[in-house]
């Protein structure tokens, strides 16, 4: 119960970066901002936008993993070839979709995108759905305690409530939104991706509850597996699959896109001003290649996708986004002391971290609570 309440704050995190970019918009297209670095920067200093294209590159190397993750489950799931192979499989398939893949390869994947949101997964549900009885069948074969929260569960709920509400600042959007022609296009982009994802957000959370019920002792990497070869017929789970890959290869390459933007133009061309336009270009192929290399060692420190997701989101979200958004909304500091924010809030998680005992959701809210008050505070200073 904690997870399904909590997941459906993230379309109001959309409705809130939404309306924070359509205010902020004209004033970056007046300055031709190009990236997520360049903002900070102008409101934070060079300090903060050189921590911005670190932390990029980092959630970068993130993505890619997440996604080698998921496509060699997947893989090993449904071909029965080695995880570690399927990895290293997904690994060549993305390099070699980003580098060469071109426009017909985006269109290509959009396809599948189409085909699994709006057919196969609607479908899937609908059968599995009406296999386990309804909804009240479905609740009533549930054990109490998946239904109730404990005392000592509560912090945990109010964090993963404040994960999920945090506006999405991931690089690939707010890049999109920075080429947008107008303000007006930024806002129905965002706002739609709020409504859309609603339904979406309900399907998932009923294959969650309909599958435990099904096979409780599955993994919790397998469980979308699982639902979609036993409700779906076999060849509309061929587009299923080809859709999944079509999905996480996609992700990985707008992440790649912005990464290697970033490396480029924000740290390359910082470091050597006089770097020239192709080689502007190679330094960004070779980053395509070079990130998905090196994802591969987030692999094997973090084994679980939803640890692999707090994991970077416990850096990203309290020491880039907090501050992002505190610009957005017009608070102003003094840019030397910008280094304050991410200092104090790393102090703290590393104390939640002593305290709760793990990387979470957790230590993430409290990151996410210390950045504002601290941003705020040094705010206040400065005036």
């Amino acid at each position: 119960v904690m997870f399904i309440f909590s997941i459906f704050f993230v379309s109001l995190g959309w409705l809130i970066m939404s309306k924070l970019l359509y205010k902020n918009a004209n004033f970056f297209f007046r300055k031709k901002f190009l990236t997520m670095s360049d903002i900070m920067e102008y409101w934070y200093g060079n300090s903060a936008g050189m921590l911005t294209s670190i932390g990029a590159v980092f959630v970068s190397l993130g993505a890619v993993a997440i996604g080698n993750m998921a496509m060699g489950k997947l893989i090993h799931y449904f071909f029965g070839i080695p995880e570690l192979w399927g990895i290293i499989i997904s690994l060549c398939i993305l390099t070699f979709y980003s580098t060469l893949g071109g426009f017909n390869a985006v269109a290509f994947t959009d396809v599948f995108q189409f085909l699994i949101f709006f057919v196969a997964l609607p479908l899937a549900f609908s059968v599995g759905y009406n296999d386990a009885g309804g909804y009240k069948s479905i609740l009533k074969a549930l054990p109490k305690s998946h239904l109730t929260i404990e005392y000592k569960d509560i912090p945990l709920f109010f964090s993963m409530i404040a994960f999920a509400l945090m506006p999405n600042a991931d690089i690939p959007y707010i890049h999109r939104a920075l080429s947008a022609r107008t303000r007006y296009q930024v806002k129905k982009a965002f706002s739609s991706v709020a409504i859309l994802m609603l339904p979406f957000l309900g399907m998932v959370a009923f294959i969650g509850l309909i599958t435990y019920v099904k096979e409780p002792n599955l993994q919790e990497n397998t469980v979308a597996f699982y639902f979609m070869k036993s409700y779906l017929p076999s060849g509309v789970l061929g587009i299923m699959i080809a859709g999944l890959f079509a999905i996480i290869m996609s992700s990985q390459d707008s992440f790649l896109n912005s990464a290697s933007v970033l490396i480029s133009n924000n740290i390359f061309k910082r470091i050597w001003p006089d770097l020239s336009p192709r080689k502007e270009l190679i330094v960004a192929r070779s980053a395509t290649v070079v990130i998905p290399v090196l994802s591969i060692g987030m692999v094997f420190i973090k084994k679980s996708i939803t640890e692999t997701v707090w994991f970077v989101s416990n850096f990203w979200e309290p020491l880039i986004v907090v501050p992002f958004l505190a610009a957005l909304i017009g608070v102003r500091i003094n840019k030397k002391m910008f280094l304050i924010i991410p200092s104090v809030t790393l102090l703290s998680q590393l104390i939640a971290v002593q305290i709760v005992g793990a990387l979470d959701t957790r230590s993430c809210a409290v990151g996410i609570v210390t950045a504002a008050i601290t941003t705020f505070a040094v705010s206040a200073i400065r005036k």
